[in-house]
């Protein structure tokens, strides 16, 4: 669900103005241009295309984790966070939520190509 494609009108200093999926075309770039929102629900759609929402995950405030699986039941795992850092409450040592697993990770975001890490 989209609630607005288009910024309704050009004035960055307005919330009511910027909640489109593109800019204005009477903003500084004079043209239809893609907002970071915009390429994260391109990747999105095509990452879940043939896959249904299975479970959240349960992660520390401030993040979130999505499962969708297809039909062979393998899983991809849709994870966000809301502040810079997320923490865990037990975790006194710092900000950062640390994700791993013992095969490898695959990571990415709207900006960059998918990356592999390992632990």
């Amino acid at each position: 669900m989209v609630y607005d494609l288009l910024d309704d009108w050009n004035d960055p200093q307005n919330p009511e103005a910027n909640f489109g999926l593109v800019r204005n075309p009477s903003s500084q770039s004079g043209v239809l241009a893609p907002k970071p929102a915009f390429t994260t629900m391109a990747v999105l759609t095509r990452q879940l295309q043939n896959r249904v929402f299975d479970r959240r995950d349960s992660v520390p405030q401030g993040a979130y984790s999505l499962v969708f699986t297809d039909a062979s039941g393998g899983a991809l795992r849709v994870m966000w966070a809301t502040a810079p850092t997320a923490r865990h409450d037990q975790d006194r040592r710092g900000s950062d939520l640390r994700i791993g697993r013992r095969d490898g990770l695959l990571a990415g975001d709207s900006f960059a190509p998918t990356v592999s890490a390992r632990s």
